[in-house]
Order: structure tokens, then C-alpha cells, then sequence
């Protein structure tokens, strides 16, 4: 009984701890799942095609804040390594 009479007194208390405790797991969960800020992109050669688009999609997510770091590759292959391993081939 010490229990519930101690709820009863205190509802307004204990009824605040839990919304505050349920906000901070909602915003926790949110900011936990953001995309990423920053993106790799591998492009081949630089002065080939794909670095040149590989730069106008740098240009492009500069807009919105998002950072495209282009690595250079020797190429296609050199390109779906890069992405299996994460280093420059």
C-alpha cells in the first residue's frame, strides 16, 4: 500500500519522468538514424567522365549541406573494389 499512496501523492511527478524519459528515447531514435552527412564516391581517372560527374554531384549536394568526398580509382574495376573493400585500387 506504501506504494500507491506514494503514486498518489506524486502522479504529476511520476507522470513527467516518463514523458521526459519517452522524449529523450523518440529524439535518441531520430538523431540515431540520420543519413550521413558526409558520402565517398570513387569516379575512375580524374579528367574522365566520371570524375567530371562525379564533381557536378559534389556541386549538387553542396546545396543541401552534404559533403562528397571523391576518391580517384584506375578505373571500373578499381572502382566496385574500391566499394567491396573501402581502399583505392
Amino acid at each position: 500500500m506504501a506504494i500507491q499512496d506514494h503514486l498518489r501523492r506524486h502522479w504529476a511527478i511520476f507522470a513527467a519522468t516518463v514523458a521526459i524519459v519517452a522524449v529523450a528515447v523518440a529524439a535518441f531514435a531520430v538523431f540515431w538514424t540520420l543519413p550521413p552527412r558526409t558520402i565517398v564516391m570513387a569516379t575512375g581517372t580524374e579528367g574522365g567522365a566520371y570524375h567530371d560527374i562525379g564533381k557536378r554531384y559534389q556541386e549538387i549536394l553542396a546545396r543541401e549541406g552534404i559533403r562528397l568526398r571523391l576518391v580517384s580509382t584506375a578505373g571500373a574495376v578499381a572502382n566496385l573494389a574500391f566499394y567491396a573493400t573501402g581502399a583505392p585500387g
